[in-house]
């Protein structure tokens, strides 16, 4: 789980290039893992994210203060 705030980690690492982390999911991974892994897929091979904006997602977030939190935690 996550604990910095309650979402995934999808997305390239700020400060380690070539790394790509997909992590956080607790109990959901199994059901967003699929769509997370194309995500970054598209994203190592193309720089972005193409058929869904996971882009709020990225792991950088934590180091600009973009936290997100999810308003019903199942």
């Amino acid at each position: 789980m996550n604990v910095g705030d309650q979402p995934a980690i999808l997305g390239a690492h700020p400060e380690v290039g070539g790394c790509f982390c997909i992590a956080g999911f607790s109990g959901h991974g199994f059901q967003q893992a699929p769509a997370a892994g194309r995500g970054v897929a598209e994203l190592i091979r193309t720089g972005r994210f193409l058929r869904l904006d996971l882009s709020p997602l990225t792991p950088a977030r934590f180091a600009t203060g973009a936290l997100l939190r999810e308003e019903t935690v199942l």
